[in-house]
């Protein structure tokens, strides 16, 4: 059994001040076409390169980050997904909502799991200095192969505290074989 860390990262900004978005901070806005403001990140050592494991195909970049991830997971692997926006908080920043996956023989539904961890913070002054945080994210174990959706959302706040939109999109993950899992 491994954890496989998958972050998603939002390019606020961009959603934001897309006009073809209606976004509120009370009501749940779909985001369509979201490749272009959505990026999924993972270790490398939890990819598999292109068409098989360990050999990336001609014009294929699905490696350790992009839209698309194609993760290794075993059954018992526990992946972990968290959502941050761009503006790592200083503009905005994303909660992750706890979600579900339409075929939880494959995969559980994500459940939150928060652990403190001790992390280095820069002052407004410079100085770097040890801090204490609460690491949140969303935790789902793996069951067995197959091809499930799931539909993540997030609430994004700006710098006041104050909720500016709940962003919708729903990806699906393939698990097509024995070491291969799909992301994204």
């Amino acid at each position: 059994m491994k954890v496989i860390n998958v972050t998603m990262f939002a390019d606020i900004g961009g959603i934001l001040s897309d006009k073809s978005y209606s976004i509120s901070g009370s009501q749940v806005t779909i985001l369509e076409n979201f490749q272009k403001y959505i990026f999924f990140l993972t270790d490398w050592s939890d990819v598999n390169f292109g068409a098989s494991y360990g050999v990336r195909g001609q014009g294929e970049t699905a490696d350790e980050g992009g839209y698309y991830l194609d993760v290794k997971a075993d059954a018992g692997d526990y992946l972990r997904f968290r959502v941050a926006g761009l503006t790592l908080g200083f503009e905005h920043r994303c909660f992750i909502h706890p979600f579900t996956f339409n075929a939880p023989t494959v995969v559980s539904d994500a459940k939150p799991v928060a652990n403190s961890s001790s992390i280095a913070v820069q002052l407004a002054d410079g100085k770097i200095v040890a801090k204490t945080v609460d690491d949140f994210c969303m935790e789902a174990q793996v069951k067995a192969a197959g091809h499930v959706t799931y539909k993540i959302t997030f609430s994004v706040f700006d710098s006041t505290g104050t909720r500016v939109g709940i962003l919708s999109l729903d990806p699906a993950i393939d698990i097509p074989g024995k070491n291969r899992y799909a992301v994204g």
